[in-house]
């Protein structure tokens, strides 16, 4: 029998959809939720208002600095769920939640006992200065709810809690809007700011109870705080710091460029590129983020073709997801400056044009995110987070260069320019690294020769149907004796793939119409024995125990499997199940 790896792609990519979707949506509450803000203080309130909230933005790369620890977290919990390092992955849940509410408590804190200084300091004056202090005193317990919902978001699907992230999302949205229209009647723009504070601490009071679960992959600890954790996960978290410090750079070069050369009218137009990039940024950043995930894992399970198969799945749904918004931006591009510009027809020429050649670098974009993914999954750090201030700042100096001999379209095209630059560089490194002018894709993602099993290693098979599983369990046995292994561990090791696969087939709780099961079954240092399918969420281990007298015989084969294995693990992330067992 031929190794059959069907199901196993069909996993992956109904894995990532899922994790691709649940990022969106969260990403684009978010999003609308600042949207429901500005329109409800435009319309409750006046322009003034809405000036001092424009001051708090400065204040926006602070709070998104939770994300150094989070990004950090979740690809770290990926390679430890992946490994079978359940109670470490536990420990580290634990301190970077705990890490995150003390931090973010205190800049709370800071937020409502200093807002007056900070008003002072964001450059807000007079009228605009006191509904600054007001709108800070409503919103000041925001960013602690939000890390904290950002985090339990992040890593809802190891604890499968997809559907209840759908759920928290969309009560952010609507809790904020009701309390925004209950709140900014009587008490103004401070209203407005606690109403987003009220929002974020429901959708976190939602997502919580999967954390309590202690049969969950991640839940709360006792003894929680580990330096070596907390320092690694940050460590794989720092390009979103230096993205952060890069985007400084770009925004000021970019502004200064356009104001010198063209005019506010090129200032208004780089406004609403860059509105446009965070609304079209929701779909690559929802991609990369489900890619990340699995990746990590799969990486930790030392799954070579598995984490080749997440990059090629990932790679095609997000190129195509971002092919098809580059060409409704650029077809619409007539319409959409219409939309957003009313005060000239120059104006409009030129947010037109922006419209054409600004989102040019978006598929370029796709793909660098998803090389560097692979070396955070393998913590390669060094290049990516040089990468990550490199190709952001570069976007800022080819503007500032290119703007006073191409004017607006310099600036347009300046990322793109910079994606390109950036490609070539992670190229010529993996040229440099594998000294091959034509590499695979293993070499583009810098995987080690030695990484994984080889392909004499392993044997995988897709089981469809019953009467499938005894010829399937007799090529586990016939491959295992092949790489050496004893008649009792070659056959407990086909025992375990008929039992398991059988008691799916027959039992397993069915919530599509059409479902997956894969065995991967690899001989190298030792005998280990994967299978994953997208039935519902069942821990064998529940049951291998179990012992009723009166009914002995049932779970006798799960006992059995019990038995033989000299480790068992499970796990269920983004809906698809993992049981792995060494033999």
């Amino acid at each position: 029998m031929q190794t059959d790896r069907t199901a196993k792609k069909r996993i992956i990519r109904k894995a990532l959809v899922r994790l691709a979707l649940i990022n969106i949506v969260v990403l684009a509450a978010t999003n609308v939720c600042g949207i429901i803000d500005n329109m409800v203080i435009t319309t409750a309130l006046d322009t003034t208002a809405l000036a001092a909230v424009g001051y708090f933005a400065p204040m926006s790369p602070v709070i998104g600095l939770c994300y150094v620890l989070i990004t950090g977290t979740l690809i770290l919990s990926g390679n430890l769920i992946g490994s079978g390092q359940q109670a470490r992955v536990r420990s580290l849940f634990t301190g970077a939640f705990a890490v995150l509410a003390a931090v973010f408590l205190m800049f709370s804190v800071f937020l409502f006992f200093f807002r007056a200084p900070l008003a002072e300091i964001l450059g807000a004056k007079g009228d605009v200065r006191k509904l600054l202090e007001d709108y800070i005193a409503g919103y000041a317990a925001c960013p602690l709810f939000s890390a904290l919902d950002a985090l339990l978001i992040a890593l809802a699907s190891y604890n499968n809690s997809i559907k209840r992230s759908y759920v928290s999302a969309a009560v952010m949205v609507l809790t904020n809007i009701i309390f925004d229209l209950l709140l900014v009647g009587p008490l103004g723009i401070l209203g407005i700011g606690f109403a987003s504070a009220l929002s974020s601490l429901i959708s976190l009071l939602i997502l919580l109870p999967s954390y309590m679960n202690r049969k969950a992959t991640l839940h709360f600890v006792g003894k929680f705080f580990d330096p070596g954790l907390i320092a690694a996960a940050v460590m794989r978290g720092l390009p979103a710091l230096l993205f952060t410090a890069g985007m400084l750079v770009k925004n000021s070069l970019l502004n200064y460029a356009l104001s010198e050369n063209i005019g506010y009218e090129g200032i208004a137009v780089a406004n609403v590129l860059g509105t446009m990039c965070s609304i079209l940024g929701i779909v690559s950043g929802g991609c990369v983020n489900a890619y990340l995930v699995l990746a990590s894992q799969y990486y930790g399970e030392e799954d070579r073709e598995g984490f080749l198969d997440v990059f090629q799945a990932a790679f095609r749904i997000g190129l195509s997801c971002m092919v098809i918004l580059l060409a409704i931006v650029i077809i619409g591009s007539r319409h959409l400056a219409a939309f957003f510009f009313h005060s000239g027809r120059n104006i409009r020429e030129i947010g037109q044009q922006m419209f054409v050649l600004g989102f040019i670098f978006f598929p370029v974009n796709f793909a660098i995110n998803l090389l560097m993914g692979a070396s955070k999954a393998q913590s390669r750090m060094k290049l990516v987070n040089i990468l990550s201030f490199f190709e952001v700042a570069m976007v800022g100096v080819l503007a500032y260069l290119t703007v006073p001999y191409a004017g607006t379209n310099g600036a347009w095209l300046a990322n793109t320019w910079g994606d390109l630059l950036t490609l070539a560089v992670i190229l010529i490194s993996v040229l440099v690294m594998k000294r091959k002018l034509r590499p695979t894709q293993a070499d583009l993602l810098k995987l080690p020769d030695d990484f994984g099993a080889g392909p004499g290693d392993y044997v995988e098979y897709t089981v469809r149907e019953s009467s499938q599983v005894s010829a399937i369990s007799q090529s586990v046995i016939d491959f295992c004796r092949a790489r050496g292994a004893g008649k009792r561990e070659a056959f407990l090791a086909g025992l375990c793939v008929e039992e398991m696969t059988g008691n799916l087939l027959e039992h397993g709780i069915s919530h599509m119409r059409h479902n997956d099961i894969d065995v991967r079954v690899v001989y190298k240092d030792e005998l280990t024995i994967s299978i994953m399918d997208t039935y519902g969420a069942f821990d064998p281990r529940d049951h291998m125990a179990l012992f009723n007298p009166d009914t002995p015989d049932k779970n006798i084969g799960l006992r059995i499997v019990a038995k033989s294995a000299s480790y068992i693990d499970y796990y269920n992330n983004a809906g698809i199940n993992s049981l792995i067992m060494k033999i």
